[in-house]
């Protein structure tokens, strides 16, 4: 069970992964200082806040590549991320492969 202010900070997270949140807004969502902030958030959640916003933006892509036919650098956009081509390493570097591979073989393995 989070407290009330990390649970705020996650909805904020939540609702604009699209843009940026850089550690200083969340700690003003959370109405902390920076260092505090931090230190409460991977204490109640168990990853440091970057860490945590690229998991939520690894989980969007993963689900627009397979519910949609979105372009890579339309879901970059949708995700946070400045362009394909970060998103397209940060993915590899997190999920071991392209976000296209990882679209092809999760629907070939679906029978799509």
């Amino acid at each position: 069970n989070l407290p009330p202010a990390m649970a705020r900070v996650i909805a904020h997270i939540d609702a604009h992964l699209a843009g940026a949140l850089q550690v200083e807004r969340l700690a003003l969502v959370a109405e902390m200082s920076r260092g505090h902030f931090v230190r409460q958030f991977t204490r109640a959640t168990g990853s440091a806040p970057s860490d945590f916003v690229l998991a939520r933006r690894l989980d969007r892509i993963e689900r627009l590549l397979l519910a949609t036919d979105m372009n890579v650098g339309a879901i970059a956009a949708a995700a946070g991320f400045a362009d394909a081509n970060y998103l397209a390493k940060a993915f590899r570097r997190q999920r071991g492969m392209a976000p296209l591979q990882f679209r092809a073989s999760r629907r070939l393995a679906a029978g799509t």
